[in-house]
Order: structure tokens, then C-alpha cells, then sequence
């Protein structure tokens, strides 16, 4: 009863802070953001994301908006809710604003503080953060061999308040000399709750099909423990492992249903302000009946920024089965050429 209670009174005090930020009226909002140049700003903080501030200054009627790196301090009248990156969370004094959850309610920023301006995250931003993109790649050939190679991904990453939810998904298909070479495609779905900081439970779902492994169709199902061993804009790593079942069908044989433990990492890293990416992301399997096979698919690459949110793509992908069907090969590799289009707030 007194976890209940613990529980709604947080939720009552954050709810009603939220309700106080959201009422308090213009005239009580004065910002003084110092530069490190020298200058001085005064108005209204809106949000700060993404390395940029938000500013509704006094002397005009249009935002501005501020490079974060390029601010020395900032004091304001209103309550601002801090975000923090999840490695410095676990070293800031409970002595420091209000905490409710991940969050911190502050008054006070600057250099030389107890919160360092580089390890925020974010200021006064919605309780939910999405990103994604959409690629495409192939290649085509003429003359003695014809060949043609598509393959068409996507993933989408959402994350609100304790909830954070991944898709992915992937389809190849390749033909040479008018014959189908490859043909297979996946759909993956993930769904994190964070039970700390950085700890969360993970429960997900993996479907694939292949034509040349005779696979109607392999679905996964499990559950597990993840953990965010490094949680920042621009550097993410985090591990999940758990039991998981899986249903298999194959063209020639009865489907069959196999006890299996599972893993997942996903990594990805940001270099000169987004322009270049390096990611890698893995699924891998052990099963625990039926031959005991040894599943990993394992997509990485990197991405390099075009104009605008457009990017050129040079991607390799691995897909490894202990015990293919007979005849066929443990590994399947791929190299593709695309472009994708990213998807951000």
C-alpha cells in the first residue's frame, strides 16, 4: 500500500507540475540566456533538442533558435524539465531539482554547475522521441549475364515516457537470366519498458520467410532483460537477452515448434553533426530442440548524408543458419548500394 501510494503521489506531484509549466502566464516566463561570447538573450525557453535552443525572445515576434554548444548559462522564471543523457543520470545529487522519472526540474543552467550544459539531453520536450528511415537499393546488369537486385528496409524507433517500441523490416529479391536467385523478407517487432534508467524488459516478435531455404515461414516469440549500456543522441548500444519460442513451417516438411534462447543488439553511432552514421544490428538464436541450429541475422553499415534528411547507403548483410535445409549453404551474404530518407521529428 505505501509503494502504491508513493506511486500516485509522484504521479499527482508530476502531473501537477507539468499543469503548472504549461499555466504559468507569459509575464513570469523571462529567460536570461548568457552566451559565451559575451551576448545577452532574454525571453521565453520553448525547447531545447537536437543540440539547438528554442528561444521566444522579447525584442521580436519570430523564434530563434541557438546552437547549445554556444550557450554559457541559462536562468529563467519558469520551471524547465530537464533531460539527461541515461550515463549521467546515475551521478547527479538527488539534492539537484526535482526528479520524476528520467526528468529534472530546474531553474538554473550553466558551466561549472552540478549539471554540465553537454550532458542535457533535452529542455521543455514532449515525453516521446520517434526516428526512422526508409531505404531502397539494387543493381542491374546487361550483356552476357542479366541480373536485377532489389531490396527495400525500413526501421522506425518510438519512444514515450517508460515505452519505447522498434520495427524493422526488410525484403530481397534478386533474378538472373530471368530466373529468381533470392527471395526473402523479415518483420520485426520489439517493445521495450524501462524498469530503470537504462534497464528494461523487452518482449518481441521476428517473422522471415525464404524461398530458397523452403521457409513458408519462421516466426519468433520471446521474452527478455535489455540494458542500454550507452544511451546518447548520437551513440546508442544495448543488449537484450531472454527464452523465446519459435514456430517454423517448411514447404516439404511438417511445421514444428522449437524452445530457444535469443539475443539482440542494436548499435549505432553519429559523426559530424549526423552527416555520417554507423550502425549494426543483430538478431541471434540458439535453439534448444530439434538439431539445436545457431540463427543469426546481422545487417551493418554506413550511412552518408546527401542533402537534406536524404542519405546514400552502403550496407552488408549476413544471415547464418547452423542447419540450412539440405543442399543448402550456413551463410548468406549481402553488399547493397541505396539510398534512404530519414524519418525525425
Amino acid at each position: 500500500m505505501a509503494g502504491i501510494t508513493s506511486h500516485v503521489s509522484v504521479t499527482i506531484g508530476f502531473t501537477g507540475m507539468l499543469m503548472l509549466i504549461a499555466l504559468l502566464p507569459c509575464a513570469s516566463d523571462a529567460a536570461i540566456i548568457v552566451m559565451k561570447n559575451g551576448d545577452r538573450i532574454t525571453g521565453q525557453v520553448v525547447k531545447m533538442e537536437d543540440k539547438k535552443l528554442e528561444v521566444d525572445p522579447d525584442y521580436s515576434s519570430d523564434n530563434v533558435t541557438i546552437d547549445w554548444e554556444d550557450v554559457q548559462s541559462l536562468t529563467t522564471e519558469r520551471p524547465m524539465l530537464i533531460q539527461l543523457y541515461g550515463d549521467v543520470i546515475p551521478n547527479i545529487p538527488d539534492n539537484v531539482g526535482q526528479h520524476i522519472r528520467d526528468r529534472i526540474i530546474l531553474y538554473t543552467l550553466e558551466d561549472g554547475g552540478p549539471i554540465r550544459l553537454k550532458d542535457v539531453r533535452s529542455i521543455n520536450f514532449a515525453e516521446k522521441d520517434y526516428r526512422g528511415d526508409v531505404s531502397i537499393g539494387g543493381n542491374q546488369t546487361s550483356g552476357n549475364t542479366q541480373t536485377q537486385a532489389l531490396n527495400v528496409s525500413g526501421t522506425f524507433s518510438y519512444h514515450r515516457e517508460e515505452n519505447r517500441i522498434t520495427l524493422d523490416a526488410k525484403y530481397n529479391r534478386a533474378e538472373a537470366d530471368g530466373e529468381t536467385t533470392a527471395n526473402n523478407g523479415s518483420v520485426g517487432v520489439k517493445h521495450d519498458y524501462f524498469l530503470a534508467n537504462r534497464l528494461y524488459s523487452a518482449a518481441f516478435n521476428f517473422t522471415e520467410t525464404d524461398q530458397f531455404q523452403d521457409l513458408t515461414m519462421r516466426n519468433t516469440t520471446g521474452l527478455g532483460l535489455g540494458y542500454d549500456l550507452i544511451d546518447r543522441r548520437q551513440h546508442l548500444l544495448t543488449v537484450a537477452v531472454g527464452p523465446a519460442a519459435v514456430y517454423q513451417d517448411f514447404t516439404p516438411r511438417a511445421s514444428i515448434i522449437t524452445p530457444s534462447a535469443a539475443w539482440i543488439v542494436r548499435y549505432e553511432i553519429r559523426f559530424r553533426n549526423d552527416n555520417v552514421i554507423l550502425w549494426h544490428k543483430q538478431m541471434g538464436f540458439k535453439d534448444l530442440g530439434h538439431g539445436s541450429a545457431i540463427r543469426v541475422n546481422a545487417d551493418q553499415g554506413i550511412k552518408i548524408k546527401i542533402a537534406g534528411r536524404w542519405r546514400a547507403n552502403l550496407e552488408y548483410d549476413i544471415r547464418f543458419n547452423s542447419q540450412p535445409v539440405t543442399g543448402g549453404e550456413t551463410t548468406d551474404t549481402s553488399i547493397i548500394f541505396g539510398i534512404s530518407y530519414e524519418i525525425k521529428p
